[in-house]
């Protein structure tokens, strides 16, 4: 095995060495979580639960009965149903959202309310009992077996937005010893678990194993071809991007387009003007300057790839700072300055080397540039502090008003959650749900697509920036107190550290390291994960807010 493969897949390893480490210290917090429910807290209980929560033959006609009682005759009978509903669980959720979108006006709303009943406990249950069930030590069940029951959530539980948990699941833990059970789900008709099951192929296979179905980089299914790519593209990353530039950037389908893009992103940390939803000249014109790019840049090097193993947790190389009313600065990790854009700024976020996303909180704008030219605006933002951009390509904005919103590539409002006040950080998780700081409310809460209100922790003190760590727990940081926290997944404060004078504005977690942006002492704070103080990076000037981007 060459160097450059054996260093990705030691770092592929030590990743999920890293992660065990973090699950197995929450061990109990998901442990707690079941007890609560009076579900047993071990492997064996978890997976009972989570085989009630698919749905049988029985269950759905039992399901089918009660909502067609929500519009019955009898009052009795409809206040029965709902309740009795509402105690079914996760099972009945699939089937109670397409009543709340196709019934009757008296089905739809007592639906909409059961949905609100079960959700309130849906999401962290389901999490929870997947975390027990995956790093219990117990012997039993089986791995295989325990494998087997995240495949029948994948086949079986749709509308239990559990996607993004069943994934990480399945990838951690395929191991050699389970790898003619994950070659089977590689060809399951399940599209969630085929594409799981193929990104898992790096976890079971040695590199000559591996080299057996690199005829999957160019599967006729597109989305297992991108699944593919991002598994063990870096076998053959010239032929990798070559089929994504040629092929995948001009699907039809706008969720194959949005992969290929991200994926083209990770890699090279360009985009030369691609947008996802731009019409079929404009995204002609970006496809080939993609094309003229890649004939420069002919062989692709296997270490491109090395971005895509751990973007998401790769430790910042630098830092994008906002200064309040003046522009927006980046400074490299040693405090040197690199770039600066002035401006009446107040965030920014870089979406990769060439594209910037800054909000004008004056203006009630936030635009995406590109070497310094607007080629994106959303206006009529009421005092905008927050701006994510998204993995499909939308903006998500935190209004000072108490709104957040979502905002497709023409600028239109596509969803909107209100009910909070003065919300100054909104993050996306890979969940699908939505992160916010609701600084005058004191609380941290997590809501779903609907603005349904599923995780919370109230009593904190004006926090302004929150992070999720892959486990579950949650940063945060408090504004001129000066305080950054860990919330264990139950919400319970696990450590605090203050800064002194400090008046913090971001923080964020790579590699076991914590960085806490501290405009007021002009420092970067970087801590270990039990809230030590490690060290400060030095920038020489006040910012009100710091993004962290990767190379």
């Amino acid at each position: 095995m060459s160097a450059g493969l054996l260093t990705m897949f030691v770092q592929i390893r030590q990743q999920d060495d890293q992660k065990l480490a973090f699950q197995q210290s929450q061990f109990e917090s998901y442990r707690k979580i079941l007890i609560q429910h009076d579900i047993p807290a071990s492997a064996t209980g978890a997976q009972e639960f989570l085989r009630q929560v698919l749905p049988s033959k029985t269950m759905t006609l039992k399901i089918k009965s009660c909502i067609q009682d929500l519009s019955g005759r009898k009052y009795e009978d409809r206040v029965n149903a709902e309740r009795k509903l509402a105690t079914m669980g996760p099972v009945a959720l699939q089937l109670l959202k397409q009543a709340a979108m196709q019934g009757d006006p008296e089905t739809q709303m007592r639906a909409n309310r059961a949905v609100k009943a079960i959700g309130k406990y849906t999401g962290v249950l389901l999490n929870a009992s997947i975390n027990v069930l995956i790093y219990d030590p117990a012997d039993k069940p089986a791995l295989e077996d325990r494998l087997e029951t995240l495949f029948e959530l994948c086949r079986k539980a749709d509308g239990l937005s559990i996607d993004s948990e069943l994934k990480q699941a399945i990838i951690f833990i395929a191991a050699p010893n389970v790898k003619d059970k994950i070659l089977t789900g590689v060809q399951d008709e399940n599209s969630l678990l085929a594409n799981t099951c193929i990104r898992a192929l790096t976890k079971c296979l040695t590199k000559q194993e591996l080299g057996k179905y690199v005829n999957l980089l160019q599967s006729d299914e597109a989305l297992d071809s991108l699944a593919a790519i991002e598994s063990f593209g870096f076998l053959d990353p010239t032929r990798s991007i070559d089929l994504i530039i040629s092929r995948h950037l001009n699907s039809q389908d706008r969720q194959v387009r949005v992969i290929s893009i991200n994926l083209l992103r990770a890699v090279t940390m360009h985009s030369f003007g691609y947008d996802v939803d731009g019409n079929s000249k404009e995204k002609k014109q970006a496809i080939q300057r993609w094309e003229n790019w890649f004939a420069k840049n002919k062989p692709i090097s296997m270490e491109c790839f090395e971005r895509m193993v751990a973007a998401a947790n790769d430790a910042p190389k630098g830092f994008l700072i906002s200064v309040n009313g003046t522009g927006v600065r980046k400074y490299d990790f040693e405090g040197e300055l690199q770039w600066k854009l002035d401006g009446n700024t107040y965030d920014a976020q870089q979406v990769d080397l060439d594209l910037v996303l800054i909000t004008f909180r004056n203006d009630g704008e936030v635009r995406l540039i590109r070497d310094g030219q607007t080629i994106r605006t959303v206006s009529n933002l009421k005092s905008p502090s927050d701006a994510e951009y998204l993995p499909n390509g939308n903006i998500l904005v935190a209004h000072g008003t108490g709104k957040i919103t979502e905002h497709d590539s023409t600028g239109q409002t596509v969803n909107e959650f209100e009910g909070f006040s003065n919300p100054f950080d909104c993050d996306r998780l890979p969940n699908g749900n939505t992160l916010v700081a609701d600084s005058n409310n004191n609380r941290i809460v997590e809501v779903d697509s609907t603005g349904q209100v599923i995780w919370e922790c109230g009593g904190l003190k004006f926090p302004n920036n929150v992070f999720r760590l892959p486990d579950g727990r949650t940063l945060y940081t408090t504004y001129t107190s000066g305080i950054v926290a860990l919330l264990g997944i139950d919400g319970t404060e696990q450590w605090s550290y203050k800064i002194k004078n400090g008046t913090l504005y971001s923080v964020y977690c790579a590699k076991g390291k914590i960085y806490v942006a501290d405009g007021a002492n002009r420092k970067i704070w970087v801590l270990d994960m039990t809230g030590e103080l490690v060290h400060g990076v030095s920038i020489p000037e006040t910012f009100c807010d710091v993004s962290f981007p990767t190379e």
